[in-house]
């Protein structure tokens, strides 16, 4: 459903914002993305500790 919806967000934001904010929305989301399961493994790690 977010591939489906992604196109036209992003020509949305694009339209309202700016040009690179559809660059910027996807660094983001990438970034929440690369943080999410290292969180997720340390949060494992230490529940095994204890």
């Amino acid at each position: 459903m977010g591939a489906a919806i992604a196109p036209v967000l992003s020509g949305v934001i694009g339209h309202a914002v700016s040009a690179k904010a559809p660059f910027l929305v996807a660094m983001a989301l990438v970034f929440v993305a690369f943080l999410f399961p290292a969180w997720r493994k340390r949060e494992t790690s230490t529940a095994k500790m204890a």
